[in-house]
């Protein structure tokens, strides 16, 4: 994914995870005293998003496609802690008297982590090795077996 699209494309996953962070503050009302933590919320998920991305290009690039995906275990751990991190400073700065602000981290949460699989994978797509066989292998493929000889004349079957 090049750089422009995905960033056209974290802005679109911004847009809609305010979009409904917007939404349900007009459906539940509580849920807009905590206006202030659902955009602390917006950037430093939207950092962590790009953050996470942009440094997963070399590592997509390497030889070891295990890598990726251990990198991918890593970010998840990342976003996990700077959530429990958001949440825990927020109780213990604004001492909130429900929890109606939980609804408006996990919209957020859940529209940026989506976007940011989405890009990953599309980055392991597009950094992938070519598979043997396809067409710019220099070998040629496999024949299929023959299937036209008749039953009779087959060998009998392993049991």
């Amino acid at each position: 994914m090049r750089t422009p699209t995905f960033l056209l494309g974290l802005g679109g996953a911004v847009g809609v995870a305010y979009a409904l962070a917007v939404l349900l503050e007009a459906l539940v009302p509580a849920v807009a005293a905590h206006r202030d933590f659902t955009l602390c919320t917006l950037l430093a998920f939207a950092l962590v998003t790009a953050v996470v991305c942009f440094a997963a290009v070399p590592v997509a690039r390497a030889d070891d496609k295990a890598r990726l995906t251990q990198y991918a275990l890593v970010a998840t751990f990342v976003r996990m802690a700077v959530g429990v991190g958001l949440v825990a400073g927020y109780r213990a700065l604004s001492d909130p008297t429900d929890l109606s602000y939980a609804y408006s981290f996990m919209v957020v949460y859940a529209v940026l982590t989506a976007y940011e699989t989405y890009a990953l994978v599309r980055l392991s797509y597009a950094t992938a090795a070519p598979r043997p066989g396809g067409a710019s292998s220099p070998e040629p493929k496999p024949s299929p077996p023959d299937v036209s000889a008749r039953r009779e004349d087959r060998p009998p079957h392993p049991r």
